[in-house]
């Protein structure tokens, strides 16, 4: 049995999420908030996203943010996945999963494309990196 190499997988667009509060504290506006604002601020920047991201997925994601702050030495799978820790637990996966699902085709074709295209071209899909290093590569000071 392989040993497990990494502590979470992150998508391409959680990645760009998290990166880009790292680069900009400004758009970290999760920091603080309780579990009532964070969703009411995560639905607020993100028009539609009940449909697809129930309060428990939300917080899965505030979790996964809180844990990746603290530890800069949590290693991070970098992948195009539904096995995402921010998805965990989350209960419309069928949606991400389906490739016949409008979220799927819009999630894939629109959304990872754009995310990837705004990460640093040094990042590779499939590497495991530490937090330390993502943030040495998106050039946090």
């Amino acid at each position: 049995m392989s040993e497990k190499t990494y502590d979470y997988i992150l998508r391409p667009h959680h990645l760009k999420a998290f990166l880009d509060g790292q680069v900009e504290p400004s758009r970290s506006y999760w920091h603080g908030l309780s579990e009532d604002r964070f969703v009411e601020e995560f639905r607020k920047a993100r028009p539609g996203s009940v449909e697809w991201h129930s309060r428990e997925a939300i917080l899965g994601w505030r979790e996964v943010l809180y844990a990746l702050n603290d530890n800069p030495d949590a290693r991070v799978k970098y992948e195009n996945s539904i096995r995402d820790s921010a998805c965990a637990g989350c209960d419309k996966n069928i949606y991400c999963g389906d490739p016949e699902s409008p979220y799927y085709i819009h999630l894939n074709n629109i959304v990872e494309k754009e995310a990837i295209a705004g990460l640093p071209d040094e990042l590779v899909l499939g590497e495991v990196y530490t937090v330390r290093e993502l943030r040495r590569i998106a050039g946090v000071k």
